[in-house]
């Protein structure tokens, strides 16, 4: 568990390393409490929905023309970002 004295220190997303504002030019995110927490209910319950409509079990019975064009909008970012860091991840450990 993450905690003051020993963070979690993750990428910064927004600079790709580099230094900006939202990671105060570190370059890292440091979570320093149970990532969960981080998060509100919705993005939560958003990210389990988003898993279950990777498997083909969408919210909203009738596939993807039923859903909502931000909630598929928002998977499609969700599972980019995921691929990306499966590739990063394997490119780390096989490079």
């Amino acid at each position: 568990m993450p905690s003051e004295l020993a963070p979690l220190q993750i990428a910064c997303p927004s600079c790709d390393e580099k230094g900006c504002e939202f990671c105060d030019n570190e370059g890292w995110l440091k979570i320093t409490q149970c990532p969960q927490s981080e998060f509100e209910v919705n993005m939560m319950e958003f990210l389990e929905l988003a898993d279950f409509a990777k498997q083909g079990s969408f919210p909203i019975i009738g596939g993807t023309l039923d859903q909502s064009k931000s909630f598929l909008t928002a998977c499609r970012f969700l599972w980019s970002e995921e691929a990306k860091a499966e590739n990063q991840e394997w490119s780390k450990n096989n490079g």
